[in-house]
């Protein structure tokens, strides 16, 4: 139908039918609401309440580090055996890895013989503990013989085999004193003896300490000895055995000698680094009676020689530390391995059981940091280093030796980074001697060499790793027919939350394997899946996991029972609630539970309120296999400041079964319109309101028609009737008042959504508004802001589609965002280097400006000079920061002059000699641009070019600074030498006075209160 046409009584007619249907059906809607009200106010129920995941009940624990726990394994000797040391082996190319003890063994004559043990350890270490003694090696040739000390490799001294090799350093005295060292290959777990390295007895008085190294990396491992002078035994020797291949022997390739009177050798170890291999010496100076470390290096090529670092002193004042032992760990504070030190601390008269640690690169030993037991008197020989929590870092076991009884050593963990101690305890070991550390793919295993209680030799081995975790849930219960969360957090072994990404976690049921998820970063959430548990099933061990590099190098098992949920309903009294008098103040609250669990339960019900602030709780024991309903009031407000408020009402229940909680909202009011009486009332009113209405209607459309039947005859009009046509006319109405206003924002957001041929318009005004307040903040100075606007600016230049506004928009972006993303570098060599490059990039230009919609668009380059001349400063290159300084000052307007000044005035304060300003041949668009700025005579004030050197007006030259070499202009504070009456900028002559006590031009003797002002200064 055509509401054009339509008649005036046919458009009257479909009006009053539409008003009165309309009308029929608010009437019949309150009279509905009024019988439904008035019959079910009884109030809403909520249900199924939200879980809280606090996880705030600990399942299981097991973050407080026990070392004595982690015992695997210990072995007990006769007193026939007489054990040195041990020492770690990892043989991946023969078998997994063990020990290999060296001492001696007494036969029936009492004679000594030589003795090796191979104590070997697999993956079996997870399950039985016991290691297997696979050899012993005697040396039966020689009587008297002991073995000192061995070093292994993992492969055959000479590239011969894959066999491992073991260095057996041994010592002879059944005539007279001599050292040999056996070289011994291990094949399927027994010893081989391949040849032995004859010491030079003329060379060597007495032997320390060895270790082997490939250092050319030609497969033929040196073998490097320090000991005593046997001719001079004031004077140490380092020495290099190298293996001829020829003669298939060792043979002397190297020796360094050095003064060591009264010093004792207790110790060597190698640090290796890219090009040299370092030793590592400790022992003590007998005379200061004070420990020290040598480092000496030796490079790692075919022509080397040894060169002597450096002889540290370890000075602690009054007390006194002695070393016995050396090792090397890793920590976080370096990547290279870090020097412990164990021995013991002497204090007054007192001694402890103390470990010292010592940092070494290239040459150079750190700060010593000493820590020391509570056990007096004691002494410590050795000790271990062990990643205990494997994260790579290291932990330092400090152990005790007893030398005035026969006691139980005692320990005590510290880490490695800040000595913080971390566990201690009492071993089984007495005079613990000597340690090693075993790292295995599955297992760190730790050893201790000393006595047992009837004074033999004896070895106990400690699991070296230990990972504390915590499980915890929202109760003490995983719930069937649901997903159950259960935290898993791991610790440092501080007690610290630990973030671990390096294992991973698996947990599963022990009786249902198929229920299991893994975590492969802690701390997090795992999730058990109970939906399809068997309800019979009451409760099932949870099993955790952790696994590294494939192995499982922990497990935690622990008991959880199986519940489910009881029902809990709240019920609320009719909303909104009505307040008319005090009484009407308090509201009841209801709790239906329903306990369908073999076991009663507390619940403690709290509710609070936001608005009326208050907060009302009991408690209720619940009954097993019971439906109770409890009551609680809710104390509402009845004087607050509207007639209609909302409360919001949280509702916490917490239950030995988790935490749960509803939350709601309960409107509130002190006006009529919600009770029954008071719908009846308002369905009076809406009675009149209808009749009054539908008279005014009338009177209306009266009018209305009135009006177009006037127009249809004057204007020949159509009758105006449709509703799509006021739409229309409100939205060109709209957007004549956006266009009027210039109010584009809403513009565009109407032309989108009704008219989008009128885009185009309100983007021209958006890139207009936004290209001018770029402009005005890039004079400013703020790029990055005029940056954010120029780029807006352009997505309105994309709508308008015209090429060449395009075209310098995104020229001038271009230099801008660099300049942007220079001013944010914090590396000071780099952004000055960014900002020359586009400091020369907008020199070199023909034109820096363009126009778009008749703006013109400027980077102003007396900021970017300002900026470069900072960061040169920054950097300290100070004369190029002088220099662009300048620059800024001639291209600044005059109002920011002063600005830069101040800072040129700084740089002639820190010795800068300033320089007349030389713009570079190859920067004529600057040389133009300069020539063309104006600046005010300094005579008479007359504005003329700067590159004019006499005023058209009063003929005087043009004035210099001769501080900064820049041009006075008129008014700008001066001052001159009263000697040579040179003239400069005030700030700079009393800056170079600072500097340089005298004139800068006529050099004599200046000071600051000597200066006065120029003529022109005093004038203006």
């Amino acid at each position: 139908m055509n509401y054009n046409q339509i008649s005036v009584g046919d458009l009257v007619k479909k009006i009053l039918i539409s008003y009165l249907v309309i009308s029929s059906l608010i009437l019949s809607s309150l009279v509905i609401a009024f019988a439904v009200t008035n019959n079910s106010r009884k109030g809403f129920s909520l249900n199924n309440p939200g879980l809280i995941e606090s996880y705030g009940y600990e399942l299981y624990q097991d973050t407080e580090l026990d070392y004595l726990l982690q015992k695997t394994a210990d072995l007990s000797f006769n007193d026939s055996h007489e054990m040195n040391e041990i020492n770690s082996v990892d043989f991946t190319n023969s078998f997994a890895g063990g020990y290999i003890t060296v001492g001696s063994i007494k036969n029936q004559t009492e004679h000594k013989h030589g003795l090796l043990q191979l104590i070997e350890f697999d993956d079996t270490i997870m399950t039985d503990p016991e290691p297997f003694v696979s050899q012993v090696y005697l040396n039966t040739t020689i009587a008297e013989t002991e073995y000192l000390t061995c070093r292994a490799i993992n492969t055959s001294f000479d590239s011969s085999s894959q066999n491992p090799t073991v260095f057996a350093l041994k010592e002879i005295t059944n005539i007279t004193k001599t050292f040999d060292i056996d070289i011994l290959e291990i094949d399927v777990g027994h010893f081989s003896l391949n040849s032995t390295l004859v010491i030079n007895s003329t060379l060597f008085g007495s032997l320390e300490q060895f270790v082997v190294f490939d250092v050319n990396g030609d497969g033929f491992f040196e073998i490097y000895i320090i000991g005593e002078n046997a001719t001079n035994t004031d004077n140490y020797l380092l020495v290099e055995y190298e293996y001829n291949l020829l003669n298939e022997e060792y043979e002397l390739s190297h020796i360094l000698e050095w003064n060591a009177n009264d010093l004792e050798i207790t110790a060597m170890d190698y640090i290796e680094e890219s090009t040299t291999l370092n030793f590592i010496i400790s022992g003590v100076n007998a005379t200061l009676t004070e420990s020290f470390v040598i480092g000496i290096s030796i490079p790692k090529e075919n022509s080397r020689s040894f060169t002597f670092q450096s002889n540290f002193h370890m000075n602690f004042g009054s007390d006194v530390f002695i070393t016995y032992n050396m090792k090397l760990y890793r920590s976080n504070e370096s990547a290279n391995p870090g020097i412990v030190l164990f021995g013991t601390h002497i204090s007054g008269a007192d001694n402890y059981p103390s470990c010292v640690t010592v940092s070494y690169q290239s040459g150079t030993f750190g700060t010593p940091s000493l820590e020391s037991l509570d056990v007096s008197p004691g002494w410590s020989f050795d000790g271990l280093i062990s990643d205990i929590d494997m994260d790579d870092n290291d932990e330092i076991i400090l152990t005790t030796y007893d030398l005035l009884s026969l006691s139980r050593s005692e320990y005590s963990i510290f880490s490695s980074n800040d000595l913080l101690e971390i566990d201690s305890g009492q071993p089984n070991t007495y005079r613990i001697k000597s340690c090693a550390s075993l790292d295995l793919e599955y297992a760190n295993i730790g050893s201790w060499l000393g006595y047992d209680s009837a004074g033999d030799h004896s070895i106990e081995f400690y699991l070296s790793q230990y990972i504390p975790i915590s499980i915890s849930a929202n109760s003490y219960f995983l719930t069937k027919e649901i997903l159950n969360e259960i935290q898993i957090e791991t610790t440092d072994l501080l007690g610290n939350i630990r973030t671990r990404a390096d294992f991973t976690v698996n947990a599963f049921l022990e009786a249902h394997p198929e229920i299991n998820q893994s975590t492969t970063t802690v701390p997090n959430q795992i999730t058990l899946n109970l939906t399809g548990l068997d309800e019979e099933i009451t409760s099932d061990d949870i099993v955790i996991q952790v696994l590294k590099d494939g192995f499982v190098i922990d497990e935690h098992s622990f008991t959880i029972e199986f519940t489910v949920l009881p029902d809990f309903v709240v019920t609320f009294p009719a909303e909104p609630v009505v307040l008319r008098k005090e009484e009407d103040t308090t509201q009841i609250i209801q709790f239906t539970i329903n306990n369908q669990l073999e076991f009663e339960i507390g619940v403690n019900v709290t509710i609070e309120t936001d608005i009326s602030e208050s907060s009302n709780s009991n408690y209720f024991n619940v009954s097993s296999l019971s439906n109770s309903i409890y009551n609680l009031e809710l104390e509402l407000v009845d004087d607050y400041s509207e007639d209609t408020y909302t409360e919001i009402i949280t509702i916490t229940l917490v239950t030995n079964l988790g935490t749960y909680q509803f939350s709601t909202t309960l409107p509130v009011t002190t006006s009529f319109q919600i009770l029954p009486g008071d719908l009846l009332n308002v369905l009076w009113i809406m009675l009149s309101i209808v009749v009054v209405l539908f008279i005014a209607f009338l009177f209306i459309t009266y009018r209305v028609n009135k009006k177009s039947i006037r127009n249809q005859i004057t204007n020949e009009e159509p009758l105006v009737m449709n509703l799509p046509w006021f739409k229309s006319k409100a939205i060109d109405n709209l957007i004549k008042e956006y266009s009027t206003t210039g109010n584009w924002e809403m513009g565009i957001k109407l032309s989108e959504e009704y008219l989008p041929e009128r885009l185009e318009l309100f983007h021209g005004y958006r890139a207009r508004d936004l290209l001018l307040e770029g402009q005005n903040l890039a004079w400013e100075g703020k790029f990055f802001d005029t940056l954010t606007n120029w780029q807006k600016a352009k997505e309105s230049l994309i709508v308008l589609k015209n090429e060449q506004w395009l075209d310098i928009i995104n020229w001038i972006l271009d230099p801008l965002s660099k300049i942007v993303d220079a001013r944010k570098m914090k590396n000071k060599e780099k952004k000055a280097a960014a900002l020359l490059n586009e400091f020369e990039l907008l020199n070199g230009l023909s034109e820096q400006s363009r126009r778009i919609m008749g703006i013109e668009l400027t980077i102003p380059l007396y900021f970017v000079a300002e900026d470069l001349g900072l960061s040169y400063k920054d950097s300290d290159d100070l004369q190029n920061s002088l220099t662009h300084l300048q620059y800024a000052y001639q291209y600044a307007p005059d109002f920011y002059k002063n600005r830069i000044i101040k800072e040129i005035t700084q740089l002639i304060g820190m010795g800068v000699q300033p320089k007349e300003m030389v713009i570079p041949q190859a920067q004529e668009v600057i040389k133009d641009r300069i020539a063309r700025r104006m600046i005010r005579c300094f005579s008479c004030g007359t504005e003329k070019a700067f590159g004019e050197d006499i005023c058209p007006n009063c003929g005087v030259e043009t004035v210099q600074c001769s501080v900064c070499k820049l041009p006075i202009s008129f008014g700008v504070g001066t001052a001159e030498c009263p000697h040579c009456e040179n003239i400069a900028h005030r700030e700079h002559l009393l800056e170079w006075i600072k500097v340089k006590g005298s004139c800068p031009v006529c050099q004599r003797h200046l000071k600051a209160a000597d200066i006065k002002p120029s003529v022109s200064s005093e004038e203006e």
